[in-house]
This record gives C-alpha cells, sequence and structure tokens, in this order.
C-alpha cells in the first residue's frame, strides 16, 4: 500500500512540475504582459506549485525542470529592469528543456523495410 502512495505522489509531482513549467513558459510568450503583471501570475501559480509535497526525483531532465523552475522565481523576484531579456532567455531555457525531453525518447527508425536486402 505504501509503494502506490509513493507512487501516486511522484505522478503529481511530475504533473505539477510540468504545469508550472508550461504556465511559465506561456506567460514568457506573451507579448504585451508588464512586469507587475507577470510578477503576480507567477506567484499565485508558484502558492499552488508548494501545496504538492516535493519528491525526489533523479534524473537529468528533472534537474533542468527545477533549475528552471528557479530561474523563473528568480526573475520574478527581481527588480524587472532586463525584463524582456529575461523573457527572452525563459523562452530559450524552455525550448531547450523540451528538446532534452524529446531527444530521450524513443524515435522508431522510419521506412526500415527499404534498407533491407536478402541477398537475392
Amino acid at each position: 500500500m505504501n509503494i502506490m502512495h509513493e507512487k501516486t505522489a511522484r505522478i503529481k509531482y511530475i504533473r505539477v512540475v510540468d504545469k508550472f513549467i508550461s504556465r511559465a513558459f506561456s506567460l514568457a510568450k506573451v507579448d504585451d504582459m508588464d512586469f507587475e503583471t507577470f510578477k503576480q501570475k507567477i506567484d499565485k501559480f508558484y502558492k499552488e506549485f508548494k501545496k504538492t509535497p516535493k519528491v525526489e526525483l533523479y534524473s537529468t531532465y528533472s534537474n533542468m525542470q527545477h533549475s528552471y523552475i528557479d530561474m523563473v522565481l528568480t526573475i520574478a523576484n527581481s527588480d524587472g529592469k532586463n525584463y524582456e531579456e529575461y523573457k527572452q532567455k525563459l523562452i530559450k531555457e524552455a525550448n531547450l528543456l523540451d528538446k532534452h525531453k524529446n531527444s530521450t525518447s524513443y524515435k522508431k527508425d522510419k521506412h526500415k523495410t527499404q534498407s533491407f536486402n536478402d541477398g537475392y
């Protein structure tokens, strides 16, 4: 019974982390948002994020996610003078995060039968 509780807690935490990152990424893509609105929304999202107990995940992707979350929180707690540069940095890091996630997934070889040579 305890193993199932650990699995559900882990899955819930992973979903909450993904949700926070996707929300922060969406905010960074909005062109006409000022820094104060960005800061308020990130604070709201972070309060929801903190409701879920933290679960230790041991992978490079989860480490990258946590560094992205730390970067978002650092930017939200800054003075906002270089907000446009910060937005570009958030977008770039989120794209790198997605690229890393997609590179670890299995990719099937397309047209595998075309390279088959049976010797006839």
